[in-house]
């Protein structure tokens, strides 16, 4: 635990002074291409395994460089996160086709970079007559990736192989009666070279209740210029219309005819501002693991794109496992590393395409929204019939924290507001009933990924469940929140106060802590976290509530002692909560041991990226385990206490550390430096003007600097409050003389 020394009167005082008589500010002393440049990860050989390729993406578009173990042909899978197919019940992926490069008919070796500060990938190839070099980037600002080449010595064939399969997977389970679409049409369109493929509005198809058809299109063209070779390509899905063919052509020859040079400067600069947003510098395998989690949450999604899809992303493996969108945990992990890191617009994906398909979620007869546990796609986020409230209201934490983040109210009130309440109206029609006792106990129902036989047969649904217990008393307690600020509807938080004087309390044991639900232990490994929403994320239950400790440490050390199985899901999870208790040992094993994320065997060591069982795909993994990593530096819980190097390790690795413009709750950014295991200095620059609670280690009367006239009062439990911290005012805190205010990269 770390020590935290309480402010005196006398340092007070003098603290009030300071803020008026200096405004030192910190100094981030990065060379940024120089410190991106040593986390890029190279290739010796070419890859033929799809998550070790060197991968590129915009948030709809993505590639990847292989090669073709069999063909030695270059391979680039070209994919768009939206591109589904359409017909009913179906919800898988579609396939679509990939470029195939060759040079002179003969098999190349070579090596590649993926270039993160330029966002791009490159490759030098060679044959036996000769070379070429390659680089390609996703443009950061339309539907257009670009790929550039120069040969010495080669000739180089570029053609296009489109894949009319129509679904993902080597053992697809493809009902009886299906049937593929029309073959694509190949064909040339307005100086570019086109593959279309309709989705006509067929029964054979099991499309004819489609309003109308749908298309999707990939386009390139090819230029040379100055003894390069520029190849641009667009791959678009026009649903429920048939206007991608069109749509691909445009997108190209808009990005020609704005010019090369502007394409790509624009790209980059996109690419350079979203990595300065924030900045942190760790022991160097986890700063590295930080920064390509960075790196793919960039490519993977942007606030006008769909919900992240498949848990891969806009890449595609023509061999994927797991086709779908997953609202059981997948989904709600996919986007945990966005807000410390201070990139909350991410999640406007997510909650933008709830509320958009919000007709598809609606349950008539409760006036409520549930969302399937998983499977539909992203066209159609509801899945027959089969809805669940509770897994939306898990998805819609993270709006509650992008506001946390952001104070803007403009999305929590006109769209997290109306589905919360949706979702609170689900679960009391559907799961609730008045039990003998007057309480409101929860129907049988499931808890996520936990079941277990008895007689050969699973068991799988159990009364008063901890997974809706908590999922209801998060949603009664934020309504209330929403309207004691806003005044949304009083009415809401008036049968909400009354719901839970009524609502059944969680089932504990008192040996093992918080149970599945009524008469149901953790009785085997189990690698989800549904019975410990209420500690993380919701924050119902913390170390900060001496009541609370006990039952906490009793579930905790309950499921790491019973296991994870093999998956680190449960695992990072709870070394987010053991970080809570400022056990940074516990936190950091959660992501090294041999299955955690940081380690699991089936991390790609050039990428990141996650596949289990070679290509079930599950990229919100390591984003998870970055979030693991920022919850050793910053957390804010508990009043939204801003708690800085809460959780460090003793790892000597980890005795100097600094993070810049860290987001904490209440809109605040965070900017600190731990130098031989003792805080040097603290930032905190108010957005929102809020109140603004800190706890830290800082070892001495505290003094404070900055462009702001504020005090100090001490809260008690090793929490001050700085007062007087409005809108677009900074401050400082250090002990004794000024300490050097310059952050640098440890590890250049």
């Amino acid at each position: 635990m770390n020590k935290v020394v309480l402010v005196s009167l006398v340092a007070l005082s003098f603290v009030t002074a300071m803020a008026r008589s200096e405004t030192p500010d910190i100094m981030l002393d990065v060379n940024w291409p120089e410190f991106m440049e040593n986390l890029d990860p190279v290739w010796e050989e070419l890859p033929s395994v799809p998550k070790h390729g060197p991968m590129i993406g915009n948030g709809m578009l993505g590639t990847y460089l292989i090669q073709d173990e069999e063909t030695g042909e270059i391979r680039f899978e070209m994919s768009r996160s939206d591109l589904c197919d359409v017909r009913a019940g179906f919800n898988r992926r579609k396939t679509n086709g990939y470029f195939k490069l060759a040079l002179n008919g003969e098999r190349p070796t070579g090596t590649c970079r993926l270039d993160l500060w330029n966002a791009q990938l490159t490759a030098d190839l060679q044959v036996s007559d000769g070379s070429l070099s390659l680089r390609a980037f996703a443009d950061a600002n339309s539907d257009v990736i670009v790929f550039v080449f120069e040969q010495t010595g080669v000739n180089l064939t570029w053609d296009w192989v489109p894949d009319n399969r129509g679904w993902a997977g080597t053992v697809p389970k493809i009902p009886d009666g299906y049937v593929p679409y029309p073959e694509p049409v190949l064909l040339e369109y307005q100086k570019c070279q086109v593959s279309v493929q309709d989705m006509p509005t067929d029964q054979k198809y099991w499309t004819q209740h489609e309003p109308a058809a749908s298309q999707h299109a990939t386009a390139w063209r090819i230029l040379h210029a100055k003894g390069k070779t520029y190849v641009f390509a667009s791959t678009t899905f026009a649903y429920r219309t048939s206007t991608a063919k069109q749509q691909a052509v445009d997108n190209i020859n808009q990005a020609i005819s704005k010019g090369f040079p502007e394409l790509e400067a624009e790209h980059q600069a996109w690419w350079q501002e979203f990595y300065q947003q924030s900045f942190v510098t760790l022991p160097q395998k986890f700063e590295w693991f930080h920064w390509m989690q960075i790196y793919k949450i960039g490519c993977m999604t942007r606030p006008d794109a769909p919900v992240i899809i498949d848990l891969i992303g806009p890449w595609f493996d023509r061999d994927l496992i797991w086709n779908g969108i997953w609202f059981n945990w997948n989904t709600q992990k996919q986007y945990s590393n966005v807000f410390t890191s201070n990139h909350p617009e991410l999640a406007d994906s997510l909650l933008n395409s709830l509320w958009n398909q919000r007709e598809n979620l609606y349950d008539a007869e409760s006036d409520g929204y549930g969302v399937p546990w998983g499977g539909c796609g992203a066209h159609n986020l509801a899945r027959q019939n089969w809805r669940d409230a509770a897994c939306l209201t898990w998805l819609l934490s993270l709006g509650w924290e992008r506001y946390q983040c952001t104070m803007d109210a403009e999305q929590l009130l006109n769209k997290v507001y109306p589905m919360l309440k949706g979702s609170y109206n689900y679960m009391k029609h559907h799961y609730l009933v008045e039990g003998e006792d007057g309480l409101l106990h929860f129907k049988p129902g499931a808890s996520p990924e936990y079941h277990f036989k008895v007689d050969g047969v699973k068991i799988r649904d159990f009364e008063d469940i901890t997974f809706q217990i908590a999922n209801m008393r998060w949603a009664c307690n934020t309504i209330i929140k929403i309207n004691e600020r806003y005044g949304v509807d009083e009415a809401d938080a008036i049968e909400c106060r009354s719901i839970l004087d009524r609502l059944t309390p969680y089932c504990v044991d008192p040996e093992q802590g918080f149970m599945i639900g009524k008469d149901t232990l953790l009785g085997h490994a189990h690698r989800h976290d549904s019975h410990e929403l209420q500690i993380f994320p919701y924050y119902e239950y913390t170390p900060d509530n001496p009541e609370q400790v006990d039952v906490i440490q009793k579930t905790l050390a309950h499921h790491k002692n019973i296991g994870f199985q093999d998956q680190g899901m449960a695992d990072a999870t709870w070394g987010i909560m053991r970080a809570m208790f400022g056990d940074g040992n516990d936190a950091l094993w959660s992501i090294t041991h041999e299955t955690g994320y940081v380690n699991h065997p089936d991390v790609s060591p050039y990428t990141t990226r996650l596949a289990v069982y070679k290509t079930a795909y599950v990229e919100e993994g390591p984003f998870l385990g970055d979030r693991v990593i920022q919850e050793m530096l910053l957390q804010s819980w508990g009043d939204d206490i801003i708690r800085v190097f809460p959780a460090v390790p003793d790892d000597p690795d980890w005795d100097d550390l600094a993070f810049h413009n860290f987001r904490a709750k209440g809109a605040f950014l965070v900017t600190a430096k731990r130098a031989d295991r003792k805080t040097s200095f603290i930032k905190i620059e108010s957005l929102e003007g809020e109140v603004c609670k800190v706890k830290f280690d800082l070892d001495g009367p505290i003094q404070i600097a900055g462009n702001a006239d504020c005090t100090i009062t001490d809260l008690g439990n090793g929490i001050i409050q700085i007062n007087n911290l409005k809108k677009g005012q900074w401050c400082v805190l250090y002990t004794g003389p000024l300490p050097d205010l310059r952050i640098v990269a440890k590890n250049l």
